[in-house]
C-alpha cells in the first residue's frame, strides 16, 4: 500500500504534533481514529513524512482538522474526520480538554 519512500524518518516523537511541513516532504497520517490536536503515537495514531511529489494514487488530501497544516491520508482508508475524544477513550471525559 505505502512504499518505503513514504515511510521515511524522522518521525515525530511520542505525543508530538507537527508544527511545520519539512522541506521537500509532505505530512500524512494513518487511519486510526483521532481528535483535533492528537499527538503522534496516542492510541496508535501516527504522523509520517513522505517525499514530494505526492503520489495521488496512494494518498489524498485530508481535511480532518487534526493539525492546521496541509496533510494527507491514505486514499480510501479512514473517514477523514476527527471524532470526539469519547469515541477514542470511552469512559473518560476528555472532550473539553484541548
Amino acid at each position: 500500500m505505502t512504499t518505503k519512500r513514504d515511510m521515511l524518518s524522522p518521525r515525530p516523537r511520542a505525543g508530538q504534533i507537527p508544527r511545520s511541513v519539512p522541506k521537500g516532504k509532505f505530512i500524512w497520517h494513518n487511519h486510526v481514529a483521532h481528535r483535533v490536536g492528537m499527538g503522534h503515537g496516542v492510541n496508535g495514531f501516527r504522523y509520517r513524512n513522505g517525499l514530494l511529489p505526492v503520489d495521488y494514487r496512494k494518498f489524498e488530501r485530508c481535511h480532518c482538522g487534526v493539525i492546521d497544516l496541509p496533510h494527507y491520508k491514505i486514499r480510501g482508508i479512514g473517514s477523514g474526520k476527527c471524532v470526539p475524544a469519547s469515541q477514542i477513550f470511552p469512559g473518560l471525559d476528555l472532550d473539553d480538554v484541548a
